[in-house]
């Protein structure tokens, strides 16, 4: 405002009578204003007098001059100084105190402007608050003091937000323009002021009122001022904001135009005194520049814009407002984004974004929170446009640390809204179920601050539900979707609505749809294609969003076209599909979609109409849209299928180029990036793919191929955190940083990847959990970081000629060289497929001293022939109370789950099938010899659900019994997850220090909360008695002693353990734990250890081995555990054991581990003689045990993992 910093007229102050103060008074005044600092010191000597205040203010003044001629702040402090002492020596009841008052008030607002204090400015506000309330209207100085309190109340109103204050400046300014006469040569500057304040009234509450006043007033203004008028500039600025609002609200071009003209004449006015104040206006010009490209599309306007705002910020880069022009730049580059597609426009927007936030003043918490929101929004838009994790993250850091930034009653719905849709992207990206709960709670808090009256905060709800209800299909969830949207719909036809219907459109389609499908009602899919028909009619020519309306019509109309047959339907589809395409830019990751999409259609039509060329065409379509390296790895995977699939008609060798890339694929959806849980998840997905895969290699002779593909896309878990501890003793010898570099990122890795997600309240008045929110969040964009270096390493590794193969996937060649020699592996694939002639089971077997693998088909038994077996196990074991435990105390040592359930097939009876059609065939094509004295050394590899079978107890029992017909009679039989299981341990042994050496013995006979198992101390006992005085180190933990911490102490410092306890399988794998004294151990809490002394384990616990069954093919189990914590052997169990036979068996198994001629010379226990003792300690139970259902369930479950 035009005289915000004036001090009013002068006013001759009254003079005591010491002349020696009324010369130096003299003196000062006549000085030139470097003497000020002189004089200044000269006065502060006097005593405190009414004159005093006179020369202080004199002094003030030259420091006043001093610092408009230099700028210098140091100058801008003096003269506060100065101005408040002389207040200080002035009493209140004198006339002129006032004007001493209003002095200090003018130059802590000037200090304000130049250090955003708000101490200067709320002092300020105070002062000339005092000035004007004790002072008549009448005065002479009245105008300028009203004016400069309601410039410095629209200071502050701008930066709280506080109406009270704003109300307040207009009054002042109407009080102003009341006493202001007609020819008064500051009326244009009071007409724009009040203008210029109304405008900002409007801006903030809307009332119509405000704009259509301003707009008056600015052109009384403009029908007064003179041409040269030394505040025509700003009042220029004003005319135009008060069009550019106008605009706004209207969306009339010509009130867009005419703001351009008026901002432009004030850009152009010469001279230019103060750049800070073109600076201003070429933003306000830039950003009407914005506005009309938004409003026509024209590029020439959208490059104005951002070259009109570059120049205003580089022309005062120190003004207070800048951080808000770098802002809205960035707004003017996302603009631009929309229609180039340009990511350079992007990142040039990040960046802008970026740097209004670097130089945002921390008080300043509400542009703080908008700021990082807008950037929030920008990391939306890349992972749109790329689809990296990283950005998808760092929106949800970013959204959640502005809605930190406000208390739970203040929170924007804008803020909430964004939340929610970011974290629904992330669900669909991870499957993390967290964030779609998240997701809706945001949601769900936005449309109720909203009062259901905001049509996007109600459409992201609708989109949140429905993304719930495609993973667990609950239908209340799709009709809280249907409902919502229908809602936004609605109030989206009043006239006031002016945001994109196109997009309701869309999204009311796609609720539709999904739902037409789950009521599989085919006439309601005539609706969704309503919806995506107005979607694209009402959608702006060129925007970023019609090649996802036109894919998603396409998807409605192949849909219907498989329900009716009528071919418009499918050519319209692929037409639509062709057309999303080509509207795509290149490289976007949205085309790898519509490739996939137009594939299907040809598909679709291939399967109705027969013609072969549909196929070679789709199969074209699926090929380019998985080798695209820009989609998102999981879309590619189940692209890769399709294309597999339709491969597999014509042939399965042409099927073997699309199963080599989804192996590769497979592993790479569940990246080191994300948490353990997290990958399980997303492996789990596509768990039956390498057993397809090695079908198809399989049925065409391909057997090593078949070996290398089950190795690469089975146990992924297991693999990775195999990575990350490869010993890097050659590399470190070549290069000792980048082994060094390799080794921290790894550890970081698999700190990170144990993380458990942490569900909290999206609004929450506890700042803890808004910091626990924001920390949980860095954690996950650090873990990020660190899969993407880890990345870089391993590449930079590669580059290294010696070690190109650097954890590449092992080749047959290489799996083959560091199998043991002294016995067979035998890898068995059963797989469901859709075609019946790969719906079967093979085994290869690898023999020492072979080249190849030798194939063994197992015609006799199928994929659904094993989920028969699977479920009469299960179902035995529920009847047994095996399962997850019996109720009874002293039975077994699990946790009791019993369900009544119909049996079929007795355990005598599965073990029977088992020998007949699978490890009686094995064993015959093998020629291995009926030596129960001599057994050979057989490994186990089992995919699928053969998984969760007892191979090593096959065998024809009771009354069909006789020599040579069970396992146990021709092999010592061990289960291995894979074959680098082996190989890992071949080609790396380890030998625990001499001091290292030792058995750790856990017995938890009374765990808190858990049945009593007595037979856990006997049990340790027993094996106490038989180790003493054959093994140095010997340590037992009983009860209270078993803390979770002191187990895993001891455990990394004895190379055997033994644990007597509680454990339980649980449904999501890594979940499975040790029931100690305080609490869980953890499936995950032991793959973080790397236990380089470990060498062998015994779990006697219930289910240690028993796996899951949805990830059978990733072996998640506490034994497995074991074996990547280090562990060379493990002896585990397959499901609930008796508490009576766990002693038993312990004793049997340690007597003849004693014996054993296999162990390493010196070693009393050891994992070399682990197998053959089990195997012996079974044989001399089972002869203690009848043929009886109850005999079976305790000796069966006994096995042995590792080398």
């Amino acid at each position: 405002m035009g005289e915000q910093l004036g001090s009013g007229p002068a006013v001759q102050r009254q003079e005591d009578d010491d002349p020696e103060l009324r010369s130096l008074l003299a003196l000062i005044k006549a000085a030139p204003p470097a003497d000020a600092p002189s004089y200044f010191a000269l006065t502060l000597t006097k005593a405190d007098s009414r004159q005093k205040a006179d020369l202080l203010a004199a002094c003030g003044d030259l420091f006043k001059q001093l610092f408009l001629r230099t700028r210098q702040e140091s100058y801008c402090d003096d003269a506060v100084k100065a101005y408040e002492l002389a207040v200080s020596c002035v009493p209140a009841s004198d006339p002129e105190y006032l004007i001493f008052l209003q002095d200090v008030a003018s130059w802590r607002l000037m200090r304000f402007n130049l250090r955003r204090d708000l101490a200067d400015l709320d002092q300020a506000i105070e002062s000339f608050e005092t000035v004007v309330n004790n002072t008549p209207d009448t005065h002479r100085g009245m105008p300028i003091w009203m004016n400069n309190l309601s410039t410095a109340l629209n200071t502050r109103f701008s930066l709280s937000g506080n109406m009270a204050d704003l109300d307040s400046a207009i009054t002042l300014q109407r009080r102003v323009l009341s006493i202001t006469v007609d020819t008064d040569p500051a009326l244009p500057t009071r007409l724009n002021n009040l203008a210029s304040l109304l405008q900002a009234r409007f801006e903030k509450a809307g009332g119509n009122g405000d704009i259509d006043e301003a707009k008056s007033l600015i052109e009384q203004c403009f029908k007064i001022i003179p041409p040269e008028h030394p505040n025509m500039r700003q009042c220029l600025t004003t005319r135009g904001s008060v069009f550019l609002l106008r605009h706004e609200r209207d969306l009339n071009a010509a009130d867009v135009n005419e703001a351009i003209k008026f901002y432009q004449q004030a850009v152009d006015l010469q001279p230019v005194e103060d750049h800070r104040i073109l600076a201003s206006v070429l933003e306000h010009l830039g950003r009407s520049y914005y506005h009309r490209y938004i409003l026509e599309g024209k590029n020439e306007d959208v490059e104005i814009a951002i070259a009109t705002q570059r120049r205003g910020i580089d022309l005062s880069k120190n003004h207070p407002d800048v951080h808000r022009w770098l802002s809205r730049m960035s707004e003017s580059f996302l603009a631009r984004f929309y229609r180039s597609k340009d990511l350079q426009d992007l990142h040039s927007a990040v960046k802008a974004q970026e740097e209004a936030i670097e130089i945002t003043p921390v008080s300043d918490t509400k542009s703080m929170a908008k700021y990082l929101s807008n950037l929030a929004t920008l990391f939306y838009y890349r992972y749109n446009a790329m689809g990296g994790l990283t950005d998808i993250n760092q929106a949800i850091l970013l959204q959640q640390k502005a809605i930190g930034l406000t208390s739970a009653s203040e929170t924007d719905y804008l803020h909430l809204m964004n939340l929610g849709n970011y974290l629904t992207l992330r669900f669909e990206r991870t499957q993390v179920f967290g964030d779609i709960e998240n997701a809706i709670e945001a949601s769900q808090e936005a449309v109720k601050i909203t009062c259901e009256q905001n049509i996007d905060a109600l459409q992201h709800l609708a989109m949140s539900f429905l993304l719930r209800f495609k993973m667990i299909n609950d239908s209340s969830d799709l009709e809280q979707a249907t409902s919502y949207m229908r809602k936004a719909v609605d109030l989206s036809l009043s006239e006031k609505y002016r945001g994109d219907k196109h997009i309701l459109w869309s999204n009311l389609g796609g609720i539709l749809m999904d739902g037409s499908h789950y009521k599989k009602n085919k006439t309601d899919i005539a609706e969704p294609i309503q919806h995506f028909r107005s979607a694209i009619q009402t959608a702006p020519q060129g925007h970023i969003n019609i090649p996802m309306y036109l894919s998603n019509l396409g998807v409605c109309l192949r849909a219907r076209y498989q329900q009716s047959g009528c071919e418009d339907d499918i050519c319209e589809a692929m037409a639509l599909h062709q057309q999303a395409i080509d509207l795509t830019s290149e490289g976007s990751a949205d085309t790898n979609q519509y490739l996939w999409d137009l594939g299907r259609d040809l598909h679709a039509r291939y399967m109705t109409k027969g013609d072969p060329s549909d196929l070679m065409q789709a199969i074209d379509k699926f090929r380019q849209a998985t080798l695209s390296p820009t989609g998102p790895p999981s879309l590619r995977l189940e692209v890769s299928r399709w294309w597999t699939a339709s491969s597999i008609i014509i042939g399965p060798d042409h099927a073997m180029e699309a199963l080599e890339n989804a192996i590769k694929l497979h592993a790479r959806v569940a990246g080191l990036e994300e948490t353990v849980d997290s990958r399980l998840l997303r492996i789990g997905q596509t768990r039956l793919l390498a057993p397809t895969a090695a079908a198809v290699a399989i049925k065409i002779g391909k057997y090593e191929k078949a070996i290398e593909w089950l190795e690469q896309g089975r146990c992924v878990l297991w693999k990775q955190v195999n990575s990350l501890r490869t010993p890097l003793g050659e590399l470190e010898e070549y290069d000792k940083e980048l082994a060094q570099d390799i080794s921290r990122v790894s550890l970081g890795l698999e700190k990170a990847a144990t993380r458990k997600f942490l569900v909290l309240p999206v609004v929450a008045e506890d700042p803890d959990h808004v910091g626990k929110r924001i920390e949980e969040q860095t954690k996950v964009i650090s873990q990020i970081e660190l899969g993407k270096e880890w990345d870089r390493l391993v590449e930079k590794v590669r580059d290294i000629p010696r070690f190109k193969d650097f954890l590449r996937p092992p080749r047959f060649k290489d799996l083959l060289k560091d199998l043991p020699k002294n016995g067979i592996v035998v890898v068995i694939t059963v797989h469901e497929d859709q075609f019946e002639e790969y719906n079967g089971c093979d085994a290869l077997a690898l023999v020492p001293g072979s080249e190849t693998a030798k194939h063994i088909p197992l015609e006799g038994f199928s994929y659904n022939r094993a989920e028969v077996l699977r479920r009469n196990l299960q179902d035995r074991l529920r009847r047994h109370g095996h399962r997850f435990g019996q109720a009874d105390v002293d039975v077994d040592r699990g946790m009791r789950v019993v369900a009544e359930v119909g049996m079929n097939l007795s355990m005598q009876e599965i073990l029977k099938e088992l020998w007949l059609k699978v490890v009686r065939p094995i064993l015959e094509a093998l020629e291995i010899p009926c030596r129960p004295s001599a057994p050979q050394r057989v490994w186990w590899c089992l995919t699928g659900p053969l998984a969760c079978f007892p191979l090593h107890a096959a065998g024809l029992y009771g009354s069909e019994a006789e020599p040579g017909s069970t396992a146990t009679d021709y092999v010592i039989s061990s289960c291995i997850p894979t074959l680098s299981t082996l190989t890992d341990r071949v080609r790396n042994p380890r030998k625990a220090p001499s001091d290292a050496e030792g058995l750790f013995i856990v017995s938890q006979p009374n765990t808190p909360d858990m049945p009593p198992i007595p037979g856990a101390s006997a049990e340790a006992e027993l094996i106490q008695s038989r180790v003493k005085g054959k093994i140095s180190r010997v340590l037992c933990l009983e009860g209270k002693e078993v803390t979770i911490e002191r187990a895993l102490e001891e455990i990394q410092s004895h190379s055997c353990v033994h644990l007597a306890c509680h454990a339980i399988q649980a449904d999501d794998g890594s979940s499975s734990a040790f029931y100690l004294e305080d609490g869980e151990l953890d499936l995950l809490e032991i793959i973080k250890k790397d236990i380089k002394i470990a060498d062998f384990a015994f779990l006697s616990a219930c289910q240690t081995s028993m796996g899951s069954d949805f990830f059978s093919e990733e072996a998640i189990h506490l034994a497995a555990g074991m074996l990547a914590a280090g562990y060379r052997g493990v002896v585990a169990t397959m499901w609930s054991i008796k508490d009576k036979y766990g002693p038993v068996v312990a004793d049997y198994f340690y007597e003849h581990l004693l014996e054993c001629e296999k162990r390493p010379q010196g070693k009393v226990v050891a994992s070399e003689g682990a197998a053959c003792a089990l195997h012996h300690a079974i044989i001399k139970l089972r002869g203690e045990l009848d043929d009886s259902e109850a005999s079976f369930l305790t000796w069966v479950p006994y096995v042995h993992l590792g080398l």
